[in-house]
């Protein structure tokens, strides 16, 4: 019960962007720049050299699908951005359908918390990690999309990813011991780091096998660059 809860409230926020994309006249993304003081607070442990390149660093993300597909695509997105939401609406599940679930598509998702401008980005990271604690990372990454009207603007979100945690059949009480503790602070934080030696300067953005693309392009655009890039390097990574 709690899981059909859940979709339905996702796919009623996809219904809602896919409204206001249609009445925009197209696929114009919002992009969050980090600016001057985009640095965290404080810094999470250094990076080792290997983990600051597109071949290395995937422990610093979630992945979904095969570990040897031939290509690998990496994800680096802020909950709060409305192009993030506005991407994983309208673009992901098909994305997911067609290359993730087949086989051909290894996706990384990388936290890339954009604090200056999103001050509830890193808790909302750290609440999707907590949430996979108990296996439901996806669940709690989709509905905090879905939601980002609701936690965005609180003062303190927690509560609220206790509320989507109860409706994914989470442990409540569990996934706020995990975020008062701060488990996945620091993991988040380096993901964000990845990302800032990758070049990463706006979310989301997208490295597909070696190619970068930034921004929530409708699925077509996504899909002829995966398929050339399938074709062109078979191995992918």
């Amino acid at each position: 019960m709690a899981k059909q809860a859940s979709k339905k409230g996702v796919n009623k926020f996809y219904l809602g962007l896919g409204v206001v994309a249609l009445a925009g006249g197209g696929w114009i993304a919002y992009t969050a720049l980090r600016g001057p003081n985009a640095q965290p607070a404080s810094a999470p442990p250094p990076l080792a050299l290997e983990q600051a390149t597109l071949q290395g660093g995937y422990e610093l993300g979630v992945a979904k699908g095969d570990p040897g597909a031939p290509l690998v695509v990496q994800e680096f997105a802020d909950y709060q951005c409305p192009a993030c939401g506005q991407f994983t609406a309208l673009t992901a599940r098909a994305l997911d359908e067609q290359y993730v679930t087949t086989g051909k598509v290894y996706w990384i998702f990388f936290d890339f918390p954009i604090q200056h401008i999103h001050r509830n980005a890193l808790p909302a990271a750290q609440a999707a990690r907590c949430a996979g604690e108990q296996g439901n990372y996806w669940g709690m990454h989709d509905i905090l999309f879905a939601r980002q009207p609701e936690w965005s603007k609180e003062g303190n979100p927690i509560g609220r990813f206790k509320e989507y945690g109860k409706a994914l059949g989470l442990d409540p009480r569990a996934l706020e011991r995990c975020l008062e503790s701060g488990t996945y602070r620091n993991v988040v934080l380096q993901s964000y780091e990845r990302g800032v030696r990758l070049g990463v300067d706006a979310t989301p953005t997208f490295f597909i096998g070696r190619q970068r693309l930034q921004g929530a392009h409708p699925y077509e655009t996504f899909a002829q660059v995966i398929e050339t890039t399938l074709a062109s390097q078979p191995a992918g990574r």
